[in-house]
């Protein structure tokens, strides 16, 4: 499976494509696996939490942005040799 993420030529400053770049990431997930491919130009977004056999490429000139604002990010629990981190 191989999905086109992002509109043709976004613009820098644009509105955050965060919900649709994750919804393609889990589609890809969801079918199996797959290659998310995002179109050139800058994409601004959030977090996003890529998810097993799924590729993500980015064509000739395509950009993401991840807007600098803390809540758009949040925490996720992680482990450091077993214990948490």
């Amino acid at each position: 499976m191989t999905v086109h993420a992002g509109p043709e030529a976004p613009e820098a400053g644009g509105l955050l494509e965060t919900a649709a770049l994750q919804a393609e990431i889990d589609a890809a997930a969801q079918a199996g696996g797959g290659t998310v491919v995002v179109r050139s130009g800058v994409h601004r977004t959030g977090a996003l939490r890529l998810r097993s056999h799924v590729e993500l490429h980015l064509e000739a000139g395509a950009r993401l942005e991840f807007v600098p604002d803390p809540d758009l990010y949040p925490p996720v629990e992680a482990r450091w040799e077993g214990r948490p981190a």
